[in-house]
């Protein structure tokens, strides 16, 4: 701390009391002295990714972005600057740069931070309202131990969850939406929101089930009538014979008979309206073959 007084752009020193204050667990004074050692050597990649973590550890995201980026500038390559940007761009509620940091990097990641990167996608595109995306995603995050996880790490997990749960209801999918609102309740049990909306789908879902069962009772009551019904048609018209008429622009008449060169007096005389082309001719004797004598227009 002496040379510092006499020499305060010294490296070397800096990096000295940054271990020293390390080992003591100073890490207000650690902190500083990173910030001193970037500004002087903006080269150091290690002393950059070490305070962009501490920015992290204390929410101040901005910086933490800037840190990761003077990262990349330095190698482009690197892997876990790529995610922890993603990371950062998704907690700031820049979706879009979240994904472009991740979408191509994530299945290079250990686990559990494949897993990670997968959850921060889902929850990127389920709030750019691309919920195909964000199902795909979600499904990827392989299981991580419950008891490992931190506060927010559960609460991450939860508000993915909950609001692809959320999305999925909209589409109509109830069953699917339960099981996303089940996990969101398991990773934050307490948050009663999450517990109203999964009670809500439920109800939702029962109703749903009895108009099912509504729809395919009322269907089969109706099969049972058309049954009736065609049975009782063929018994009472199995001697109707529907004769195709030309159609015209004038009403008609038709003069049909059951018998060939039958007399004026046996003949059944039907009315044709105006363009009508089908005729339904019944007879008692219910014959297969009749005999159109004379169909007059106008």
């Amino acid at each position: 701390e002496e040379l510092i007084q006499t020499d305060p752009n010294n490296l070397e020193v800096h990096k000295a009391l940054k271990e020293m204050y390390d080992e003591k667990r100073m890490s207000e004074e650690v902190f500083k002295e990173l910030f001193t050692i970037t500004a002087l050597a903006p080269h150091d990649k290690e002393s950059l990714e070490e305070l962009a973590g501490l920015y992290g550890e204390r929410g101040d995201v901005e910086n933490e972005i800037k840190c990761y980026q003077n990262v990349l500038k330095l190698d482009p390559e690197d892997v876990v600057s790529r995610f922890n940007l993603g990371k950062s761009f998704c907690l700031k509620g820049e979706y879009q740069k979240a994904i472009e940091y991740l979408k191509n990097i994530v299945e290079e990641m250990a686990h559990p931070f494949e897993s990670y990167g997968h959850l921060y996608l889902a929850i990127s595109y389920v709030h750019l309202n691309e919920l195909d995306n964000a199902i795909q995603e979600i499904g990827l995050v392989t299981p991580l131990d419950y008891e490992e996880l931190t506060i927010s790490d559960k609460k991450l997990l939860a508000e993915a969850y909950y609001n692809i749960g959320c999305a999925v209801r909209q589409s109509k999918n109830l069953a699917s939406a339960i099981g996303y609102l089940e996990k969101a309740i398991k990773y934050d049990p307490l948050n009663h929101e999450y517990q109203e909306q999964l009670d809500a789908v439920k109800k939702d879902l029962t109703k749903e089930k009895r108009k099912t069962r509504r729809k395919t009772a009322l269907a089969l009551i109706g099969l049972v009538v058309l049954g009736v019904i065609a049975f009782l048609y063929l018994h009472f018209t199995r001697g109707a014979i529907v004769l195709r008429v030309e159609p015209s622009n004038l009403a008609g008449t038709l003069f049909v008979d059951d018998k060939y060169e039958g007399k004026a007096s046996d003949m059944k005389i039907y009315k044709l309206a105006q363009g009508e082309q089908n005729k339904k001719v019944v007879f008692e004797d219910r014959k297969s073959v009749v005999y159109v004598n004379t169909i007059y227009h106008g």
